[in-house]
């Protein structure tokens, strides 16, 4: 079975939207930056793999369709409202909903990181194929991508979100549960100022595409 990315993403609403680089730049162009960064994402997705929209907040479904159809030109997505709660209760919920809608693996993305390329996806997914865990690192000390092919809640308890600690720890979770972890290279996300800039030519790039 192909993945399904289930694609982690919030209505592109001035001011409410990456509020760090907003915080340097002002909220109109973040929200701009956030959307470009989103289509970019969405181009990256392998041909094969399911599409699935995991928005917030939970009166944004039709706005998003509205935004993001047109950008997925014909292919198919459905599209989730996120639970409430932390990161991790969101995640937990994200991938109990596909694998019980019987997809392959789970692959959970976000729409901020340029540097997540077609190649880095594809890596991923042949990884999976060998290892119960898959996870792209983020520069920060998160993650920018999280593969699973069976459903371990337990992996997303404990953790210190928004911290230089959640790598670490969602690794050492799934070793304690007894699952293979595969770690792929470290890739930045987008959230401020200077990280935008060293990542700006890669949006160029895919415009260019």
């Amino acid at each position: 079975m192909k993945p399904v990315a289930a694609i982690l993403l919030k209505a592109p609403r001035p001011g409410e939207i990456k509020t760090r680089l907003a915080a340097a730049i002002g909220d109109g162009p973040a929200a701009e930056i956030y959307r470009t960064m989103v289509a970019h994402q969405l181009a990256q997705i392998p041909d094969g793999w399911v599409i699935s929209i995991h928005y917030s907040p939970p009166d944004a479904g039709s706005e998003m369709r509205t935004w993001l159809e047109p950008i997925l030109a014909g292919r198919a997505a459905s599209f989730v409202s996120q639970v409430e709660g932390d990161l991790g209760r969101r995640l937990t919920a994200v991938v109990g909903h596909e694998l019980a809608c019987g997809v392959g693996p789970v692959a959970l993305i976000g729409g901020d990181c340029p540097a997540l390329s077609r190649d880095y996806l594809k890596r991923a997914e042949s990884l999976a194929r060998r290892k119960d865990l898959v996870i792209g690192p983020a520069c920060d000390g998160g993650y920018v991508l999280l593969i699973l092919r069976a459903f371990h809640p337990d992996v997303f308890r404990g953790i210190e979100w928004s911290t230089p600690h959640v790598l670490e720890q969602t690794i050492q979770t799934a070793r304690a549960l007894g699952l293979e972890v595969g770690l792929l290279e470290p890739l930045e996300d987008v959230d401020d100022r200077p990280s935008f800039q060293r990542n700006e030519h890669l949006l160029r790039a895919g415009r260019s595409a």
